[in-house]
């Protein structure tokens, strides 16, 4: 490879280089390595990519992973391209005909760790660091993103999604998080934001082109828009997600508490995944109202992008409230005589509905008790409230609800 830059100037750049990604060459981030010869970095020569499917080879590949029958896929025409392949079916559009699998338990198989990772390399191999480098003094316009091996670690310590879950990465940049999550996992969808208009355009083309290679893909979106300014938890499909990616530590301050508190407030997601630290002074006692809705669970530490060494990864999981609980609403709906919502009374039975009351009614008795022999809950014996407290769960234990009516 020529170059008009002088040994000198080679070696002070090398010398830059390695006080950031480390003294190896081969942790480098892989957009160094897109322009030049792999046999010149002493990495293993890459096998040449594969060629390019035909629209038939593709019919018979989703034929193959979904394990239908040879009567459901009709084979398409000559422009027949693959327009889905997750989720309920998988269709194969273009030309005279049109293939269609209609059967949901069966989806396209997940990749281990390992060969997404081969996979991510090939799909945005091609992107260099000239391409994603922010403006000058625009810090939060990085594109920094954290590794496959992180993403992978962080998948592991969520546990187990299926198709009933929808991902959303927030700071997506080129969508690389977001096709590791839809090759590894059964998610639904995929939804990234971006602020910067050229990565989700980079992004866009490079799953575009080997979306026929690996319909996997299919399911990843990504949308030009500035987090500040979107209401993630009341509008849709945002607010749909169950599981959160908020790549915000290099956004500004006020960007990340917007996206927090957004992120707090949205019912659907059970699981949020942040580069920052949602409470710096979080204690037992905190009155955040992120803090009063959220646990951290885990804290994890990456590899990423924009530094050498280790970044922590936070895991938030929703905390269980039993006082906003449908079961306890509808119970207080019945004993007030109002109506309970239809969406959650079409769920219940009246037999739960009686049980729950029955456990309430004994609360109600142990208070009564209490106040007749004491003047106030306070004065009673610590003994005796433990007694109290003992026999309500007892209650609660052995008399379960009856599901039968």
């Amino acid at each position: 490879m020529k170059t008009t830059r002088s040994p000198q100037q080679l070696r002070l750049r090398l010398s830059s280089l390695k006080r950031t990604y480390g003294k190896f060459i081969r942790d480098f981030p892989k957009c160094f390595f897109g322009g030049c010869s792999a046999r010149l970095l002493g990495a293993p020569v890459l096998p040449p990519p594969p060629p390019r499917q035909s629209s038939i080879s593709v019919a018979m590949r989703a034929r193959q992973r979904r394990g239908v029958k040879r009567g459901d896929v009709a084979s398409p025409g000559k422009d027949g391209t693959v327009s889905r392949t997750s989720g309920e079916h998988c269709s194969v559009s273009g030309g005279n005909g049109v293939a269609c699998v209609d059967d949901p338990c069966q989806r396209v198989s997940t990749l281990s760790p390992r060969v997404a990772a081969d996979v991510l390399a090939s799909v945005f191999g091609g992107i260099s660091a000239r391409d994603i480098r922010q403006q000058a003094g625009r810090t939060y316009g990085n594109a920094g993103e954290v590794l496959a091996t992180g993403v992978s670690a962080v998948l592991g310590a969520i546990g187990p999604l299926g198709h009933e879950d929808i991902f959303l990465d927030i700071g997506a940049g080129v969508g690389n998080v977001l096709a590791q999550v839809a090759l590894m996992t059964d998610m639904r969808t995929c939804i990234g934001l971006e602020v910067r208009g050229d990565l989700v355009a980079l992004g866009q083309n490079c799953i575009r082109q080997h979306l026929s290679n690996h319909p996997h893909l299919a399911i990843v979106e990504i949308r030009l828009a500035n987090a500040r300014d979107v209401l993630l938890s009341r509008q849709p499909p945002f607010c749909d997600a169950t599981v959160a990616f908020a790549n915000i530590f290099l956004f500004e301050e006020h960007t990340k508490l917007v996206v927090l508190q957004e992120l707090g407030a949205m019912s659907a997601t059970r699981v949020i995944v942040s580069t920052s630290k949602s409470c710096l002074r979080h204690r037992s006692t905190c009155s955040q109202p992120y803090c009063k809705s959220w646990n951290l669970e885990h804290q994890i530490e990456v590899r990423v992008s924009w530094k050498a060494t280790p970044h922590p990864i936070y895991i938030y999981r929703k905390k269980l409230n039993l006082l906003h609980s449908p079961f306890i609403e509808i119970d207080f709906c019945f004993l007030s005589g109002r109506d309970a919502p239809t969406s959650q009374a079409g769920t219940l039975s009246v037999a739960l509905r009686t049980w729950n009351i029955l456990v309430l009614q004994h609360l109600f008795r142990c208070t009564h008790h209490i106040q007749s022999n004491h003047r106030s809950p306070a004065a009673a014996p610590p003994s005796e409230l433990a007694l109290l407290l003992s026999d309500t769960i007892l209650t609660i234990l052995c008399s379960p609800p009856s599901f039968g009516s």
